[in-house]
């Protein structure tokens, strides 16, 4: 895919499972976040799901639990198209609770995709080198909610040493205080995302 082409490591090969056609579309986004994300998150994440979707943009993510998934189910709550990074082999989705949100992503047009061959089993490397090709087919990485060391770090990194641009949702400012999406703050404070603002009615 032309956009994997600029990253600095881009995987030798790519094995696909749905329509290669989503690869192609105008603007691809990345909804990443934590898994054990706070209801704030979750609700983000499935607002910017329907948002990108009725704007045709197609949602990135990388199927874990949380925040990905939610995203996902917005995506799909409006027909929209969704591509599946997968730190495995493409005969096993991990966590298998994501698996029904697999298999209606390949009925609507979606895509899941993996740099692993078939029997490969996933590994916490696996998860990090996955995250640079979730951040390498998108053209924006959203980043719904994460702590300063976070695993969405990982993509975060990725998406700045590959020039994607970063948006960040901004939380209630009594988050914050409480121990949630430190890492949000983080990257807003630094410059290093733009924040974004969501309603939560």
């Amino acid at each position: 895919p032309f956009r994997l082409k600029s990253i600095d490591n881009p995987p030798l090969i790519l094995f696909t499972k749905g329509n290669i056609k989503a690869f192609k579309k105008e603007i691809c986004a990345a909804v990443i976040g934590k898994r054990n994300a706070s209801n704030y998150g979750i609700m983000a994440s499935k607002k910017i799901g329907i948002e990108l979707s009725k704007n045709s943009v197609v949602v990135v993510s990388g199927l874990a639990t949380g925040c990905d998934t939610e995203a996902h189910i917005g995506c799909l709550d409006k027909n929209g198209i969704g591509i599946g990074v997968l730190a495995h082999g493409l005969d096993m989705i991990y966590p298998s609770s994501s698996k029904l949100i697999a298999d209606n992503l390949l009925a609507n047009n979606g895509l899941l995709i993996s740099e692993y061959p078939i029997g490969i089993k996933p590994t916490k490397y696996n998860f990090v080198d996955r995250d640079r090709i979730q951040s390498g087919i998108s053209d924006i990485v959203f980043v719904i909610e994460t702590n300063e060391n976070g695993g969405t770090m990982h993509t975060v990194n990725h998406a700045l040493t590959q020039d994607r641009k970063i948006v960040c949702i901004e939380f209630p400012e009594e988050a914050y205080f409480n121990g949630i999406a430190e890492g949000n703050l983080l990257l807003i404070r630094n410059k290093k995302a733009l924040p974004f603002h969501i309603d939560d009615d």
